[in-house]
């Protein structure tokens, strides 16, 4: 047994000892702007919480968001392109920690962008138009003098934070990019979900578009998020800059961003395991690719029967007069395509009433081309544009399609040495290990 401890010891020193050199090879030009912990058992806790600026590394130590509206903002010192060329419309990738795509285990954080870090816009994921999701949630957490603080929310629901996990106020002295008042802090933005009883089986299923809601790939590549299958195998944080919406959800065109912000976007208490909490492991910039075309594979889109034409340029259908009741939308696409209906993969979705945001998001996408997007609009007093409104310089030219090409197969990461290998598992199994224990034992 000592010897094994030994060797384990060992091993982890030498990861230690080579851990800055693998940062340095693999470094993202950008750093921390903002970091905050929301409540929670990862709150002030300085081993989970302190490696927030490693997550620029390909090497990055999982770090807490904490509970809901936890965030941290990066500040890109080279602009991320939404660049027509990357594979799938993907631009970059955040990863958290899950090891699967099930309800119970994703921990999903909102992705927001910008370019001069004061207007915000959100990458609408795939819950992004649907009811429940709330837009301008929020919560105050309220700082008691105990190790469970408690809170009210927008909707006028307050109590305890936690029923038995730790759930501290934090401490200014952790989180110096940060004011924290020392009674009280609001943290709001997207919520997709809010459930306070505490259960082991609370949880929700994202589809797309979110932090640590799948299994993450340490790789600069990109995969396509619009798969049939995601549970089983999709792969964690990819984002596309195109899913750019304003406040009220309407389709902003950002050829460019400067900031990043990633937030934990559910309000959950999972009993013994404690909140749900986005982690983040790692940040990574996509691989541009050569020549990827655009999809346009959507000859039409067909509500209650009445078919709508796409038009090149056009975004954005006003089908007001064809909603009363239900409403089914069905979209004319190649088979082979992957349409989504807001959250649903599928080609056709029926909805019992106009949904409540006024938003039917439809994306379709074909092999590894840039996706089509598509907005209609339910509600007849809205204002809603018929293509996105620009913010800030146009860099791309959109118009024009690429040449089509024979498809390349598909890239493949970079084998890594054996040593190094085997110094990342080790780090990842040990960080997985304290984050059980931490949650089963020590809270």
């Amino acid at each position: 047994m000592k010897k094994i401890i030994s060797v384990i010891i060992a091993a982890l020193v030498m990861l230690s000892l080579c851990a800055p050199a693998f940062a340095i090879e693999y470094a993202v030009d950008a750093r921390v702007k903002e970091y905050l912990v929301a409540p929670s058992q990862y709150t002030n806790n300085g081993q989970f919480g302190k490696f927030i600026e490693t997550t620029l590394t390909q090497n990055g130590n999982t770090t807490s968001l904490g509970n809901y509206g936890g965030y941290v903002v990066y500040e890109f010192n080279t602009p991320v392109m939404n660049d027509p060329k990357n594979p799938y419309g993907v631009d970059f990738r955040i990863s958290g920690n899950a090891f699967n795509g099930a309800l119970t285990t994703q921990e999903p954080g909102q992705v927001w962008v910008s370019q001069d870090g004061e207007n915000w816009y959100a990458l609408a994921g795939s819950e992004h138009f649907e009811n429940q999701t709330d837009w301008n949630y929020s919560v105050t957490y309220k700082n008691n003098g105990t190790n469970i603080c408690d809170y009210v929310d927008s909707n006028g629901e307050s109590g305890a934070v936690s029923g038995r996990i730790a759930a501290r106020y934090p401490d200014k002295d952790f989180y110096t990019t940060v004011e924290i008042p020392d009674d009280e802090i609001t943290l709001g933005g997207v919520c997709l979900a809010v459930q306070r009883t505490p259960s082991m089986k609370n949880g929700i299923q994202t589809q797309f578009g979110y932090v640590d809601a799948y299994p993450y790939k340490i790789d600069n590549i990109a995969y396509n998020p619009y798969i049939e299958n995601p549970t089983d195998e999709g792969i964690d944080g990819q984002f596309d800059i195109s899913w750019a919406v304003d406040e009220n959800g309407y389709p902003v065109r950002l050829d460019y961003v400067n900031f990043v912000k990633v937030q934990t976007a559910t309000f959950i208490d999972g009993a013994m395991f404690g909140e749900k909490s986005t982690e983040v492991s790692r940040v990574c910039m996509i691989e541009t690719g050569e020549k990827v075309s655009f999809t346009k594979s959507a000859e039409s889109i067909t509500v209650n029967g009445q078919e709508i034409e796409i038009t090149d340029g056009k975004i954005g259908y006003d089908i007001s007069e064809l909603c009363g009741g239900e409403i089914t939308v069905s979209v004319n696409a190649d088979e082979n395509s992957s349409v989504y209906i807001n959250n649903l993969r599928s080609s056709e979705r029926t909805f019992e009433s106009a949904p409540d945001k006024g938003i039917i998001r439809v994306i379709v996408q074909d092999g590894e081309k840039n996706p089509q997007i598509i907005y209609l609009y339910t509600d007849p007093d809205s204002q809603a544009p018929e293509t996105e409104t620009l913010i800030g310089n146009q860099i791309f030219d959109r118009t024009e399609t690429p040449e089509e090409e024979e498809p390349a197969p598909d890239p493949t990461p970079e084998k890594e040495g054996f040593f190094k290998r085997v110094f990342r598992a080790i780090g990842d199994f040990f960080v997985r290990i304290y984050k059980w224990f931490g949650k089963t034992f020590f809270c």
